[in-house]
Parts: structure tokens; C-alpha cells; sequence
């Protein structure tokens, strides 16, 4: 996550591109908090559980706006959605965009 001093350096241009990488990543820790496997790719964020999520755990991810893609069987939240609808396989997406893993902060 960038702070504030980073926050200085960033050309106002890019100023968007910045709050939405920050409003990924916050996203990404909270579906890590919630126990998936947070990766972002691009403006997008993928969890992935190793088992089904509890129905708290889903109404939570639900409120946070992130959906379920049932062909990929992962969440997704779109923090910018696409512009054309065709669908891409998750391996397309993280080919072309990269893919940032996100782990949950343990408190000592």
C-alpha cells in the first residue's frame, strides 16, 4: 500500500490510477482477511477459497461488491468495469494485466 509521502510524488494525472490501485489492494485485504487467496489483476480483484465460503463470508463479500464468476469459480470485485463484454479467461486476464498477490497483516 503507498503512503502518503508516496502519495507527494505522484503526477495529478495519475492521481486516478493511484486511488484506484489503493481502492484494489483494499478490497484484496479484505477478501485476504475473510481467508481467500487475493490477487490483482489490473483494476480487478480475484479471491479464491480453497473450500465454500460461509454465508457470512459471502454476504460480507457481497456487500463489499465483489460477485461471483461461476465459469472461473472464483469472487471478483471490478474496479473499473470492462468496457466490452466478451468474457476472458482468468489466464487472458492475468497474462495481459499481471497479477499481485495480497495477503492478510497478522496483528502480533
Amino acid at each position: 500500500m503507498f503512503d502518503s509521502d508516496e502519495m507527494e510524488d505522484i503526477p495529478e494525472s495519475d492521481e486516478a490510477t493511484f486511488a484506484l490501485h489503493a481502492l484494489c489492494e483494499a478490497k484484496a485485504m479484505t477478501a485476504a482477511t475473510l481467508g481467500a487467496t487475493a490477487v490483482i489483476c489490473g483494476a480487478w480483484v480475484w479471491a479464491t477459497f480453497s473450500d465454500k465460503p460461509t454465508s457470512d463470508t459471502r454476504e460480507t463479500l457481497k456487500t463489499e461488491g465483489f460477485k461471483w464468476a461461476n465459469q472461473k469459480g472464483k469472487w471478483y470485485f471490478a474496479g473499473k468495469p470492462r468496457a466490452n463484454r466478451r468474457p476472458k479467461s482468468y489466464e487472458y486476464i492475468a497474462a495481459r494485466y499481471g497479477e499481485e498477490e495480497v495477503r492478510a497483516r497478522r496483528i502480533a
